[in-house]
């Protein structure tokens, strides 16, 4: 509604309140944005709103610190904070919110005060949690091994854009029905644990733009629910597993700018719903096969900058679907 200014405090007189949204919904001429401002710490919503489920802020330009009061909002299954400017640490005692299932914080000015992020293990006290997000924050921290004692229910955990570093903790595998691991964008080493494994419904995982070194553990073959495998931007060594063919689930695979070595293995030419495959910008040699040809509904294929060879695959003519193609800088 292209709301302005404060939130008054009389808002507090609605003890019965149950959800509170101001987000902003729609991005249009029609429904244009919410601009609502203050500080959080003065709306003291806790106090106030005892009976409060759903508290929806994001989008706007609120500010300062968050208030432990909100703790007094018990009720609280959802917080969404998300893309305003609120600062200083993610509070520990968004653990003391026992009912919350979705906690989105991201797009913030929100920093680590420690070299670990300590609000994780505070939330490991939220048994129902299901999405987590605090992506887009200067955290510059670690993520804690008791990632691994977040909530069994968790499905999604946005991580992304937060100058994160250390290794990506081996207990990430306690997150048996995890669906969304995105921790893109970061400043993430070593290399990736072999615990992935078992996270079986595991649909999407971006760690892209990091410093992740080692090679592809082949337990990652094993997710057969994965959609998307996102590894570009990293310092990923040795070869493509052949075992990568088994994934029969994917849709986009992105390995470019790696040091990827050998060949590309064959069973990776097996993929018929494949739409995006990006190995561009590594050391791959041999030539292409006329098998290029079953990707028959990709529409992004990138193979430059490697070193392959021999004759350009005239079955790359029958791949109708395809919108990108490059296969520059290499010795075709």
């Amino acid at each position: 509604m292209n709301l302005t200014g404060n939130i008054q405090p009389e808002l507090g007189n609605l003890s019965f309140l149950v959800s509170l949204n101001l987000k902003q919904f729609y991005s249009t001429k029609n429904f244009p944005e919410n601009q609502l401002s203050g500080n959080l710490d003065r709306l003291i919503l806790g106090y106030e709103l005892p009976n409060l489920e759903e508290l929806y802020l994001n989008q706007n330009n609120f500010y300062g610190r968050i208030s432990n009061s909100i703790t007094n909002s018990s009720e609280l299954t959802i917080i969404n904070l998300s893309f305003n400017n609120f600062t200083g640490p993610i509070p520990n005692f968004f653990g003391d919110l026992r009912f919350l299932e979705v906690a989105y914080l991201g797009g913030n000015n929100f920093i680590s005060e420690s070299p670990e992020l300590s609000f994780i293990t505070s939330f490991t006290n939220c048994r129902f949690l299901i999405k987590l997000g605090f992506k887009d924050n200067p955290l510059s921290g670690i993520l804690p091994v008791s990632v691994g004692n977040l909530s069994t229910s968790l499905q999604y955990l946005y991580g992304y854009n937060c100058h994160l570093r250390g290794s990506i903790p081996n207990e990430n595998g306690n997150l048996s029905r995890l669906i969304v691991l995105s921790l893109y964008g970061n400043q993430l080493t070593g290399s990736m644990p072999a615990s992935l494994v078992d996270l079986q419904k595991l649909q999407g995982l971006a760690l892209s733009r990091n410093k992740i070194s080692g090679s592809i553990p082949d337990t990652l073959c094993e997710l057969y629910n994965l959609n998307g495998l996102l590894l570009s931007h990293n310092l990923i060594t040795c070869t493509i597993s052949d075992c990568m063919g088994d994934i029969t689930t994917l849709r986009s695979l992105y390995i470019d700018s790696n040091r990827l070595t050998s060949i590309i293995p064959p069973s990776l030419w097996v993929w018929k719903d494949l739409l995006e495959l990006n190995l561009s910008s590594n050391f791959l040699s041999g030539s292409l096969p006329q098998e290029i040809g079953n990707l028959k509904v990709a529409t992004l294929i990138d193979l430059s900058v490697n070193q392959f060879l021999g004759s350009i695959p005239t079955t790359i003519g029958d791949l109708q679907s395809l919108v990108n193609l490059s296969l520059a800088h290499n010795t075709l």
